[in-house]
């Protein structure tokens, strides 16, 4: 609905095995360049290129958490094992909660299950993106909303996302 363009002369390359971050104020169009990355908006002029071969995980600020366990909530319809699904959880910064659960991975979540805070849903939303590797990770503001201890976790572990060889792409989204 704007008269102006959102994003206007952009260019920029995120590398494999680096940590990339698109800062800028409210409303400078970090989630245009989001959604324009995925394919949720087309651009006016220009183009996108790829120069990765894989998947992308995007991990938006408010990741849906559906009714369901949170075995369900992580594969989201994929196949992985209890100790992929541990590690990822642990990576981003939730291995206290799975020790809290009652029925563990099998804890129903959502509406008629445990809630989460919003620290939770985000870290969620991180460990879901870390089950399967991807060649491009899309995490906007991965630590809005945590605290000093939480954020220092998951800080921790979108640098280690891009040690080793065949390491992803990071592009960040924050203020």
């Amino acid at each position: 609905g704007r008269k102006a363009p959102a994003v206007h002369e952009l260019t920029f390359r995120v590398p494999r095995g680096k940590v990339t971050l698109l800062s800028g104020t409210s409303g400078a169009g970090k989630s245009t360049v989001f959604a324009l990355a995925l394919g949720f908006l087309t651009p006016t002029a220009g183009k996108i290129e790829y120069g990765i071969e894989g998947s992308i995980a995007y991990v938006p600020q408010e990741p849906n958490i559906f009714a369901a366990t949170l075995r369900e909530n992580l594969l989201l319809g994929r196949d992985a094992p209890d100790d992929v699904l541990q590690g990822a959880m642990e990576r981003a910064g939730l291995s206290s909660l799975l020790v809290q659960l009652p029925e563990g991975l099998d804890t129903r979540l959502g509406e008629g299950g445990r809630s989460l805070s919003a620290g939770e849903r985000r870290r969620l939303g991180l460990a879901r993106a870390l089950v399967v590797p991807k060649a491009l990770y899309l995490l906007d503001e991965p630590t809005a909303g945590l605290d000093e201890k939480n954020e220092k976790v998951v800080l921790e572990s979108i640098r280690g996302l891009v040690v080793g060889e065949g390491a992803p792409a990071v592009l960040i989204a924050s203020h």
